[in-house]
């Protein structure tokens, strides 16, 4: 019998997850091999959370060649941000040139990576389980996105409300996350959006998609414009 891949065993140890204790160190722990296990397991949600970015983005009016509708650069926040694969993935985007990106992260090993990587304006500490647990200002971003945080074992469904408190409003702010197919609706995920949108507080666009490259429905690519 062939041995787990390292990527397999943390991966184990990540959906079994408690507390976020245990997750800081778990990932303090994984920081410096996330990169290459994740590579070597063809993880896609990266690529195509900011490939859906760049869909939502296109069917509006508030972006132009040089950013925002008013030529600033657009502001994302990237919650869970990891080690940066997703600030990666934008800065080699068309959004490369017209954005700015900060993250958040639970991890200080994993924001040690990301920081190395050039690819953030800022970056810090934050639980996305406690409520208002990133502190950011209400409508301070034009895009919040979250990718492999929303899983087995780590930020329950509540998180939603928090990240469309920080995108603007009026159709113009977008919320794209990532969820794992296994969670999407025992988990609480789909109630949760489909809450905000009777609410009246987001317009929903939900999607399969596949995590890994080769995949097409194993998790569920989350798009909301606050309205």
């Amino acid at each position: 019998m062939s041995k787990p891949a390292p990527v397999d065993l943390y991966l184990q140890r990540a959906f079994a997850l408690g507390s976020s204790a245990s997750a800081q160190d778990l990932y303090n722990e994984w920081a410096a091999a996330y990169d290459k296990d994740l590579n070597s397991a063809s993880y896609a949600s990266p690529r195509r959370c900011v490939e859906a970015v760049l869909r939502a983005l296109s069917s509006t009016s508030s972006l132009s060649s040089n950013g925002d509708s008013s030529g600033n650069p657009l502001k994302i926040l990237d919650a869970g941000c990891g080690t940066g694969l997703v600030g990666e993935c934008f800065a080699r985007s068309p959004l490369g040139e017209i954005s700015v990106v900060d993250g958040v992260d639970l991890s200080t090993g994993m924001l040690d990576v990301a920081r190395a990587k050039g690819v953030y304006r800022d970056l810090e500490t934050a639980d996305l389980n406690i409520p208002h647990g990133i502190k950011r200002g209400d409508a301070e971003y034009d895009v919040v996105v979250c990718v492999g945080t929303l899983t087995k074992g780590h930020v329950g469904p509540e998180v939603f409300k928090e990240f469309v408190r920080l995108v603007k409003g009026d159709g113009k702010g977008l919320v794209v996350a990532t969820v794992h197919g296994g969670v999407w609706d025992d988990g609480g995920y789909r109630a949760e959006v489909e809450r905000l949108e009777k609410a009246g507080e987001v317009t929903a666009d939900v999607e399969e998609f596949g995590i890994v490259e080769g995949e097409s429905s194993s998790g569920k690519m989350v798009v909301l414009r606050r309205c």
